[in-house]
């Protein structure tokens, strides 16, 4: 691939390169650092921050970071944590960690915390995912006084207790999003009680014994009338296949998930002895699980607006794939080292690279907006605008990996004649070339169609 596609390392990149890459990274931990601390500076980090755990799986028994824990891929593979902190601002990784796989959740941001103490991010709210909303997590967080704003499942009981009793304050105007008429928010705070087990003894408390502590928390509890149908269908065609399995005598074949939902919403019985089995939805808990469609909270230690909160919720949402670029695209689902320090440096380098892809998702959404500002632009000849129309048209179709795989497949070549080589591309068209243009890549021609003087 690389006598294909050009890199600014003039040779192939052999297995021997990227090891010399690594080693060399691992003897300088002072770049790494210094890397994380310039991209710091360019970040909005005061306000918040996305926080993403992922587990890397992996098959060597000589990485001391690689311990059985919990396992995204669930695989049953022993797994490193890799911790991830985002700007919400600029959609731009900042730095991070990896933590060994058994360490629990709250303990992996506490330390990542610490181990960017220098990057002056401590004062930051933390957003994260719904894996972080059990109360255990949300309890931890508290004593930890670390600022945070999680997804809740409307399905836990205190949450759901808020729920029914302000539901009718979601009916109001003055409840209705400014900037997205179809959501409704209203914050609700909530003295939450929280027991834990002390890890040292402090006066007359002893290590071992049980504290109860109420603290002060914010609901921000929502109803999206858009999610409604969605909900119900999703709901409706997950019972249905659920059904349809059970009836063919797969139960033994469903996850653990499945069976209990299974478990929740039908009923089973068989006609006489050795009769077929009868499978049917449970009415009540059916109506029960659709009188919440639609609705969906928010959990925070910091008192704020609802739809602040929500904004900041939905740029964590915006930058999601990113997160699952590392994996895929980056080729993080596996260590594929030997040991821990070239370990940290390949998983440097994929950050790197990250980096660089959320800049160019960056890139193109702005690309997008201009060329929506261009089709009403009086200035502009039809002819341009016709091009701006056919390359937006085709934009809002692809997804970054695809676009990505589009431009893969343009191959260069240099065939050489006597004292020249010429430079040549494969597959690239009008719109590709107007893509680069506007991307900022003025030179795109010129580079892929120069000849270079070489010597004999």
């Amino acid at each position: 691939m690389a006598f294909l596609h050009p890199t600014p390392y003039p040779d192939p990149i052999s297995k021997d390169v990227y090891h010399d890459l690594f080693e060399y990274l691992g003897l300088n931990e002072g770049i790494v650092q210094n890397y994380f601390l310039a991209r710091s500076k360019r970040c909005h980090k005061k306000d918040a921050v996305a926080f993403d755990s992922s587990t890397v799986s992996s098959y060597s028994r000589y990485l001391k970071e690689t311990r059985q824990g919990f396992n995204k891929a669930g695989d049953g593979l022993d797994t490193v944590k890799l911790l991830t902190l985002f700007d919400l601002a600029t959609h731009q990784p900042i730095a991070f960690a990896r933590e060994p796989g058994n360490l629990a959740d709250v303990s992996g941001i506490e330390n990542a915390l610490k181990q960017f103490s220098f990057l002056n991010i401590s004062k930051a709210q933390i957003v994260t995912d719904k894996g972080y909303y059990s109360q255990n997590n949300i309890g931890q967080m508290l004593r930890k006084h670390i600022k945070f704003l999680t997804a809740a499942s409307t399905d836990l009981s205190w949450v759901n207790q808020h729920l029914q009793k302000n539901k009718p304050g979601l009916e109001t105007a003055s409840s209705l999003c400014p900037w997205d008429f179809n959501i409704y928010g209203i914050t609700v705070p909530v003295d939450a009680e929280f027991t834990y087990q002390r890890q040292r003894n402090r006066g007359q408390a002893l290590k071992g014994d049980t504290v109860s502590e109420t603290r002060r928390l914010y609901l921000h509890l929502y109803l999206n009338r858009e999610r409604v149908g969605e909900d119900e269908k999703r709901l409706a065609t997950d019972l249905m296949s659920l059904k349809n399995d059970i009836e063919k005598g797969l139960w033994d074949e469903l996850s653990e998930s499945a069976q209990k939902k299974a478990e929740k919403y039908l009923n089973t019985s068989r006609l006489g002895r050795g009769g077929k089995l009868k499978v049917t939805i449970n009415e009540d808990a059916y109506a029960r699980a659709r009188k919440d469609d639609g609705y969906f909270a928010l959990v925070s230690n910091k008192a704020e607006d609802c739809f602040e909160a929500l904004r900041k919720y939905r740029l964590r949402e915006k930058i999601e794939e990113a997160f699952k670029d590392t994996k895929n695209r980056l080729d993080g689902t596996r260590t594929r080292v030997w040991d821990g320090d070239t370990l940290k440096r390949r998983m440097f380098c994929q950050f790197v690279g990250l980096g660089y892809q959320c800049f160019l998702h960056t890139k193109i959404q702005e690309l997008k907006e201009q060329l929506e500002l261009s089709l009403s632009d009086s200035k502009l000849a039809e002819r341009d605008k016709e091009q701006n129309a056919d390359l937006l048209k085709w934009l809002k179709k692809q997804s970054m990996q695809s676009l990505i795989d589009w431009f893969d497949c343009i191959e260069l070549t240099r065939p050489r004649n006597d004292d020249l080589i010429h430079t040549q591309t494969s597959g690239d068209t009008k719109r590709d070339r107007l893509f680069f243009t506007l991307l900022g890549i003025s030179d795109f021609e010129e580079k892929t169609q120069n000849q270079v003087k070489v010597n004999p």
